[in-house]
């Protein structure tokens, strides 16, 4: 017997909140996979890393200084960081390591953590859409990852 479940929805926010100067961007972002155990949880959360890259452009250091819920999230967003590629900035000639600070945000619609979430966060859940006429107007355009049956 082959028992299927079905995953809220749900958007994941990956944003470059580096303050000083960018010696390095990033070229590609692997998103971190978001649990069935989270997924029937209905749990949205948000953390900050900061990242070390090394002379080849890769992740070598990780820092993660806020994770709500607490922990909840940092193995998945650390191995998922582990795989991002980075190219130097035109500025960083000798491929200098650096820095480089990001903001991620797990909403899961309905979160049964949503109060909590957005005091902690600051990150305001968008509003229920109104529907139009047009099928065409009500599609959103989500960065959706896969759900994993771990």
């Amino acid at each position: 017997m082959i028992l299927k479940w079905k995953a809220p929805e749900h958007e994941i926010h990956i944003r470059e909140i580096t303050q000083k100067q960018r010696l390095w961007y990033i070229v590609n972002k692997v998103y971190p996979e978001y649990h069935r155990e989270l997924a029937e949880r209905r749990v949205s959360g948000c953390l900050k890393v900061k990242i070390g890259i090394n002379q080849d452009g890769e992740p070598q250091y990780f820092n993660i200084s806020q994770s709500f819920p607490r922990d909840l999230f940092n193995k998945e967003l650390l191995k998922a960081t582990k795989r991002w590629n980075f190219e130097p900035h035109e500025s960083n000639t000798r491929k200098k390591p650096g820095w480089l600070t990001f903001e991620v945000v797990i909403l899961t619609k309905g979160a049964t953590n949503q109060g909590k979430f957005e005091k902690i966060c600051r990150y305001p859940v968008p509003k229920k859409k109104e529907q139009s006429k047009d099928k065409s107007k009500n599609e959103d355009v989500l960065s959706m990852i896969a759900f994993l049956d771990k």
